[in-house]
């Protein structure tokens, strides 16, 4: 990864929903020559923002201002127009002195997508591609990033707090459809409901390969996904009382991708106030 950031090849990164891959392409441009400038998110949905930050970047290759990151989340939304609109910005990347630097983000079947509907050449502007393994497919990794990511939370939260035997048994038995999103989600939730400072497997609460076998039974991988995605959307408006900044920092994405998963799911955060 850090190899991958010290370039300033535009990146796509292919990975599940709750991956984290906005967050990676932070880390990507924190560890590059970029960093001084600008990280900006833009949801590809919103074809309008696209073109926008699109001139934006073009207009700064022309400038004395330190150029940064311009990060498309989500390219199997994008229409053809900002399609081809960001492809030409990657190729003119490549000739400009000062150049930004491009990451942008799709999910596997998304890349079908883009293939298949929307403009296969954009595909072709993104040289480096990495590819991030959901949580089921790290069984080697869990426990410690469970242990990384109770440690930065706790210390947020200025408590003390280790996971015992059983617990780590059950994060690394469990298969997280919700992939890193739900792992911070249920270890902070675990610590904002205890005060335990051993946290066991009953503290998660976590679903049995029993229940999970039946509870979802039938229930195609997508939509098993998109239930936990949901609920884990649910609980954050909740605890948040439909604050959208809070949640969205909580569930660990931008705003403009906040709002838009509350339209897929049919959700309204003043429900929630």
């Amino acid at each position: 990864m850090r190899r991958a950031a010290a370039t300033d090849a535009p990146a796509l990164l292919i990975g599940e929903t709750g991956t984290e891959r906005e967050g990676i392409a932070r880390f990507m441009h924190e560890q590059s020559s970029f960093r001084e400038g600008a990280f900006q998110a833009i949801r590809c949905s919103d074809g309008d923002r696209v073109s926008h930050a699109v001139q934006m970047h073009l207009a700064m290759t022309e400038t004395s201002e330190k150029p940064g990151t311009l990060f498309f989340d989500g390219l199997e939304e994008l229409n053809a127009i900002s399609a081809h609109s960001i492809a030409e910005l990657a190729n003119l990347r490549r000739a400009s002195h000062k150049r930004c630097r491009i990451a942008a983000t799709t999910t596997p079947e998304g890349l079908a997508t883009i293939r298949d509907n929307i403009f296969e050449p954009l595909l072709h502007s993104f040289p480096l591609s990495l590819q991030i393994p959901p949580l089921r497919l790290r069984q080697q990794d869990l426990v410690r990033m469970a242990d990384d990511t109770l440690n930065r939370i706790r210390v947020r939260y200025g408590r003390v707090a280790i996971l015992d035997e059983t617990a780590a048994n059950a994060v690394a038995g469990y298969s997280w459809p919700g992939n890193a999103v739900e792992l911070e989600y249920r270890i902070e939730s675990t610590l904002l409901k205890t005060d335990d400072r051993i946290l066991t497997a009953a503290s998660f609460d976590l679903p049995s390969a029993d229940s999970r076998r039946n509870g979802n039974a039938g229930l195609p991988i997508r939509a098993a996904r998109d239930a936990v995605e949901r609920e884990v959307i649910v609980k954050a408006l909740a605890s948040t009382h439909g604050n959208i900044s809070h949640a969205a920092r909580l569930v660990g994405v931008s705003r403009p991708t906040l709002h838009a998963l509350l339209q897929k799911f049919g959700l309204d955060a003043a429900t929630f106030r």
